[in-house]
């Protein structure tokens, strides 16, 4: 099945439009958005369509006797359990974050879809990023000028539900009722050398730097390939008609384009991904109260 087309598109407030158009690209950890961070004292993030408890989950469960923990668990506090969930309680949580909106590209129309007016949440600008191949192109050579190793992906952001039992991407899939934001996700970290490496590959063995110090990327200024319309705007689609706008994905018989690479690279690599240690997220019922002893009954 191919890829939908679409241009890829900055939600947020004027004044980090401008700084994104000036050249400062702004990346999170993706600790701060998730149940690591339970006290998100930043007003950006303490909110319902940027924070996300489920956010780097790694495992679901549609019931939850389906849990390998649930039998592990006193009688009395299964009967209160409503849902569990696994984090990844690895290096994810160290990655930078950049996300897009995808405004897709409707062929039957021969123009693009209307965003969610939800997305209005995010910012009263939408940066409308014209040629996204050369952004990457900027992107990453002002990553790799500071920085000497990283590890660097992309994708777009697939969506699950609570009905199903499954592994899930820890880094690029959240729960369905954020599908309206259409993600695309840049997603890098810094690497060193990993000194307690063994066997014959010790010698190039790299490991994550664990850093949630977020980054300010300077990609020098983008108001040649990107653009920046009011939110009113945005969602009425009422896009300049002058500027010409460039589908980042492959045309027909055009080589693999910068998009192509990060996102196959990405999939491949995320594929074979195992989280070998996990946070277990529960739901417990509201009928549920503590004792002083700190027992649920």
């Amino acid at each position: 099945m191919a890829e939908k087309k679409f241009i890829p598109v900055k939600v947020t407030d004027r004044e980090w439009a401008e700084k994104l158009l000036d050249g400062e690209v702004f990346m999170r950890p993706l600790y701060e958005f998730g149940a690591w961070n339970l006290k998100k004292e930043d007003k950006q993030l303490n909110n319902s369509f940027r924070g996300d408890l489920c956010e780097g989950m790694s495992g679901i469960f549609g019931e939850v006797e389906e849990c390998p923990i649930y039998d592990s668990f006193d009688e009395n506090v299964k009967k209160y359990i409503k849902q569990i969930w696994y984090i990844d309680d690895t290096d994810i949580k160290y990655f930078k974050i950049f996300s897009l909106y995808c405004m897709e590209y409707d062929p039957s129309t021969n123009f693009f879809l209307k965003p969610n007016p939800k997305m209005c949440e995010f910012g009263d600008t939408a940066v409308i990023i014209a040629d996204y191949n050369e952004f990457i192109e900027r992107f990453g050579k002002a990553l790799f000028k500071k920085y000497d190793s990283v590890v660097s992906m992309m994708d777009r952001v697939k969506f699950y539900n609570f009905r199903e039992t499954r592994e899930t991407n820890p880094l690029f899939e959240k729960h369905e009722k954020y599908s309206y934001q259409n993600e695309l996700r840049m997603a890098f970290c810094e690497l060193r050398e990993n000194k307690f490496a063994m066997g014959i590959n010790s010698d190039t063995s790299k490991e994550i730097v664990e850093d949630l110090t977020p980054v300010k990327l300077q990609i020098g200024n983008i108001r040649d390939i990107a653009y920046a319309i009011p939110i009113e705007n945005f969602l009425k689609l009422l896009i300049p008609r002058y500027i010409p706008l460039r589908f980042p994905m492959r045309e027909l018989y055009e080589s693999q384009s910068n998009y192509d690479k990060l996102v196959s690279n990405t999939r491949s690599v995320m594929k074979n991904h195992k989280s070998p240690f996990v946070r277990p997220m529960l739901v417990i019922d509201g009928n549920a109260r503590v004792t002083d002893e700190g027992i649920l009954i």
